[in-house]
């Protein structure tokens, strides 16, 4: 997702450039209900730390 004028997906068969304004609007919810999941930094460290230690 460039900004919320274009969105760019690749796709194993091809790419497509989503430029509609509904659809565009569906991507931007979608990408900031993923974000607010994300975790980054000392969090995820510890996580994938976590992960390791407990497939070790």
């Amino acid at each position: 997702m460039f900004d919320e004028a274009e969105v760019a997906v690749e796709l194993t068969s091809g790419y497509l450039r989503i430029t509609q304004p509904r659809e565009i609007a569906e991507y931007v919810r979608t990408f900031a209900d993923l974000a607010s999941m994300a975790i980054c930094g000392v969090k995820a460290r510890q996580l994938i730390t976590a992960a390791i230690t407990a497939l070790g």
